[in-house]
């Protein structure tokens, strides 16, 4: 298979399957649970699937997923859900979840308690 990434694009790839996958030219091979950045000048990309043991002789699979984007080209800080640009702003991220200033999603007090409704009635059904 080849995938043409455009020009000026960042990519990575993650494997997620067990047979390994060959990328590009150079065949580099990408075993389960890595990820890889591309390298692409604008050239089309070649993954190949490794023989898939478990699928029997012959047979060849892969499930990849691929991102692809344009760099930002701006500092990145991150630690844990949060992506910010500098320390200081994580910082400020921490507080501001910590103190509940994030706010709230609108309805999601409705949805609560109706869910809590539901499951209230399903276990007096005894449907646990």
């Amino acid at each position: 298979y080849s995938l043409r990434i455009p020009e000026g694009m960042d990519a990575m790839v993650y494997n997620y399957h067990p047979a390994d996958i060959f990328i590009g030219k150079e065949k580099a091979k990408i075993s389960e649970s890595q990820m890889a950045v591309l390298k692409h000048q604008g050239e089309p990309v070649s993954f190949e699937a490794a023989e898939d043991a478990e699928g029997g002789e012959g047979k060849k699979e892969a499930r990849v997923l691929i991102l692809a984007g344009t760099p930002i080209k701006e500092e990145v800080a991150r630690y844990g859900p949060f992506v910010m640009n500098t320390d200081e702003e994580i910082n400020q991220a921490l507080v501001d979840m910590r103190s509940g200033s994030f706010g709230s999603i609108p309805g999601s007090s409705e949805r609560m308690r109706k869910t809590d409704e539901a499951n209230n009635k399903r276990r007096q059904a005894g449907k646990q």
